[in-house]
Order: structure tokens, then sequence, then C-alpha cells
């Protein structure tokens, strides 16, 4: 008897891909671009199904009546939401406003009828509690701001806000910007002839606007895909620069900075006893790759990085200095020693040479600051075999380059960087 797997198709950077290997163990996946290519492999017959949002699933089906089916039960409960940027607790309160009466009003249950006129109308959806990066990341641990009653309909249009809000930016605007799909039928959708919008989070957006200015048509639609929504709300504001420096220490130390912050005793006993505190005799981490800012290509270059792509690997040394201050504020009585620091032959466009010199320039910088740097070690000293990987100049981190396959006498050449860190070592200084 043989058995065929099933394989289903997910769109990028949707909660389907995340959670797909675990509502379906069993399957091979397809990640596509988008529903139009999803669409299209099923129609070729190049997968057996699509997951995704219910909502989704119904509106491809309304559009196409006969073609298409929903299989089996529903697989997870997930709530949908509406983010806004960072640190306006007026704008949050202005969109949970209008989502309670989107939802309350009848407006919701009107919404999905228009669109998915075919099925019964399900119970009305539950608010969840309400949070926001500012809730999460808050440093200052103030609370967040209460959920206020429902406001009368039809909505007036809300006072100005304090002037530098994100509420008052838009307010001074005068219309709102909200990022929609423009794909998905019943959901967010662009006639191609007329240009108009349709769709329940079209709808959902304008009771936004209203909310804000007492007039739905206030609004102006971005079409986006599933990948492009955060970044492109990061870009409206700077305010979320202390998440990314916060991401970018993490996402290079990911390791030492738990043994540290146990060593400092910032951890709870169960995961660092308390005799272990303060046993260190110095501060030691490595430091290769960082990201200055949460844009989906540059997070996509860490990865690359995680997986030995290194000749893709993002190269910031701002973080290093950030690295080595922030070492020295957990331990200010104790050295700091850059246990590894290097780069293949050229990563993300920036040569070998140039990397030493940017990340010591760093190092100097903190040791200007005060910072208590002991030494600074530049990995490697020749070619190494990097975690199994082929050897080539995407692996290669040896300031002296020794061709390892095929070379059996292993000559050391000197690369244009081992001059550079010899000059950087006589003076003392880049």
């Amino acid at each position: 008897m043989h058995h065929f797997q099933k394989k289903v198709a997910v769109v990028k950077s949707t909660t389907a891909e995340t959670n797909v290997y675990e509502v379906l163990p069993n399957t091979e996946v397809e990640i596509l671009p988008d529903y139009e290519e999803a669409l299209r492999a099923l129609d070729y017959e190049q997968v057996d199904a699509i997951l995704a949002d219910d909502s989704i699933l119904l509106g491809i089906i309304q559009q196409q009546p006969g073609q298409y089916r929903l299989v089996n039960h529903r697989l997870t409960e997930e709530p949908y939401a509406a983010a806004v940027v960072k640190g306006d607790r007026f704008l949050l309160n202005a969109v949970d406003q209008a989502v309670r009466h989107f939802k309350e009003s009848g407006t919701w249950v009107e919404s999905f009828t228009r669109y998915f006129s075919s099925q019964p109308v399900p119970e009305l959806p539950k608010m969840g509690r309400r949070s926001s990066l500012g809730d999460i990341t808050n440093q200052n641990n103030v609370p967040s701001s209460p959920t206020l009653p429902l406001p009368p309909s039809p909505t007036p249009p809300l006072p100005l806000a304090k002037p530098g809000t994100a509420l008052r930016r838009i307010q001074n605007r005068g219309y709102l910007i909200v990022a929609v799909k423009d794909n998905v039928p019943g959901f967010g959708y662009r006639d191609p002839k007329t240009g108009e919008y349709s769709g329940l989070e079209i709808d959902l957006a304008r009771a936004v606007a209203e909310q804000i200015f007492g007039a739905r048509a206030k609004v102006k639609f971005h079409p986006v895909k599933s990948e492009q929504r955060l970044p492109l709300l990061r870009s409206l504001a700077s305010i979320f620069d202390p998440v990314q420096k916060i991401f970018s220490i993490l996402s290079t130390s990911l390791t030492s900075n738990w043994w540290h912050l146990g060593m400092a005793g910032k951890l709870p006993e169960f995961l660092c006893p308390k005799e272990c505190v303060g046993q260190q005799d110095f501060v030691g981490f490595d430091y290769y790759w960082g990201i200055s800012n949460l844009r989906i290509h540059r997070v996509k270059q860490l990865m690359d990085a995680a997986f030995g792509r290194f000749n893709n690997a993002p190269v910031w040394s701002g973080v290093l200095y950030d690295m080595l201050k922030f070492h020295a504020k957990l331990f200010p009585d104790k050295e700091i020693l850059i246990v590894e620091n290097g780069c293949v032959d050229v990563a993300d466009g920036v040569k070998r040479e140039d990397y030493i010199r940017q990340h010591i320039r760093e190092v100097q910088r903190a040791c200007n600051d005060g910072v208590k740097v002991a030494g600074y070690v530049c990995w490697s000293m020749t070619s190494n075999r990097e975690w199994g990987l082929k050897f080539g100049p995407a692996s290669d981190f040896g300031l002296y380059h020794i061709d390892l396959d095929t070379d059996s006498e292993l000559k050391r050449k000197p690369t244009t960087a081992a001059a550079t860190y010899r000059e950087i070592i006589e003076k003392r200084t880049v």
C-alpha cells in the first residue's frame, strides 16, 4: 500500500505559515508569496489545499462559487487585531472604541452579511484585551489606559490631541492611512475596474476614520502584502528605536546574555542559583552581525547568518558599542574581552578589512567612554572549516587564506584584511 503525503499551500508571513507545522504535522508545505499564487498552485494541482483564515477562504469561495470548498473543521481560534504605532494611547483608544462600536452597533453583522450572503452569520466576535508594543516593552511600568465607555452614534470628530502625538499628526493631515489587503474578496479587495475597495477590514478602517474625524470617507488605503505590514507601520515613526536597539543587542548575543544576566543576579533563582552570582572573573562575548531596524529584508539577512549564509549576513558595527556599554553597566567592576569578531571576505557588501576597521572603531569609542575593554580577538587567524559548511569565500573568516580543499601543504596567503589588522595593531588605533 502506498501512502501519498498531502501538500498544503500557505501564504508567506501569515499566521498560517506559523501554525501549519503544529496543526498539520505530517503535511508537506508550500510557502507562496500571495493568495493568487496559492490559488494558481491549487488549480494546477501542485498542492492539495490552502491553509488560511476562514474569512479569506470564504471570500475566495464567494467569488468563485462551486470551484472550491472548505474541508475539515476549524483548526485554530485566532483573534484579529489592528496594529498602530507605539507610544500613543489616544490613537489606541480611538481604534479600540471604533472596533467596539463596529461590533456592538450591528455594523459587523451588516458587513458580514453583505460580503458572505450565502453563509450563516457566526457568533459576534468577542472583544479581546487590547495591548500594544507600548504595553509589552513599557520600561517605566506605566499602566495602560483604561477602556473608555462606548461612544454614542453617530460619532462626532475627536478633539485635537496633544501636539507631537501620532493621533494629532493624523488629525493635522486630515485623513487616516490604513494598510490593507487588496486581493482577498470579502476581506480586503480592490475592484480592478472601478478601483473601489470593499471587505470587512475596509469597513472597519472606515469605522476608525469615522471615530477620529466623524467621517467615514476620510481614509486612504495602502495595499500591502502580509510581510510588508509591520515594516510599513514602523516607518511611520521613529519611536520603535529603543525596541530595535534591544532587539539588535539580544539578536546577536542570545546565549551570552542569559549567562551574563545570571552572573549579574538579574534572573530568577530557579534559572540561576544565587551562589553563582558574581563568580565570573571577566565578561566575554562574541559579536559578528546585527541590524539597526526591523525592516523585513534586514531580519531575513539576520536569519541568513543564523543558517550559515555569511556572505549575506547583516553588517552593523554600532551594536558592538551598545553591547560593550550594556555589559559595562551590568558589571562595572569587570574587564570585558571581545572573544570573537570577524567577517568573511565580503558580507552585506562590506569587505573584511572595512568590517574590521568599523568594529574596532566602536571598541575605541567605548574605551574613550570609560569601558574597561581588556582585549579584542579577530576570528580567524587562518581559513577554517566553519560549522561543516562548504568551504569558500562565503564561509572563510581567515585573515590568512589557505586553500583547504586542494593545497596539501596548507600555505598561508595574507589577505588585505591581514595587512589592515597589522596596521591597526602597530598604530594602536584605527
